[in-house]
């Protein structure tokens, strides 16, 4: 298993490379590896990091990316490539975009309600009229799952 992510400074992108590792780490699945693939966010700079990982043995089935715009590249160069979604690779987007609702195939994702979020935001805006500026906190929004024709049992079946 993969997870294609670009070097950042962000939290959010260090947390999730966390989190995938111990995911995986903590599921035990007999023979599955683990990897992160840091790239520097250009067409150029994806496709190099893939060619270097797929010409890798064991390569990846499973293939995580962190951001739903690198998607369309890594569809594009896989299927360049000669490497079929959802056959030879799973893939999922950590996050969603709405023109993941226009690509083929179509692409499990996780994302998070606008309803929930835009709760959330008025629900902090109204205790800081209430209160006042809060102290700095963490908040965290659960995703949905989405399903996908990205996502098939033939390439998790090899992990």
């Amino acid at each position: 298993m993969a997870f294609l992510n670009p070097k950042s400074e962000l939290a959010g992108d260090k947390e999730s490379e966390v989190g995938f590792l111990e995911a995986v780490g903590d599921a035990q699945v007999s023979g599955a590896d683990a990897w992160v693939i840091h790239h520097n966010g250009t067409l150029k700079g994806i496709c190099h990091q893939l060619d270097t990982h797929l010409r890798r043995t064991p390569r990846f089935t499973a293939l995580l990316i962190s951001h739903p715009k690198h998607v369309l590249t890594v569809l594009g160069h896989l299927n360049r490539r000669g490497v079929r979604v959802p056959q030879d690779v799973a893939l999922i987007a950590r996050d969603n975009e709405s023109f993941l609702d226009h690509v083929l195939p179509s692409v499990a994702r996780y994302a998070v309600s606008p309803r929930e979020v835009s709760h959330r935001v008025s629900r902090l805006v109204l205790d800081m009229v209430r209160r006042g500026i809060p102290r700095r906190r963490h908040y965290r929004l659960m995703p949905q799952f989405v399903t996908g024709e990205s996502l098939a049992a033939t390439a998790l079946k090899n992990m």
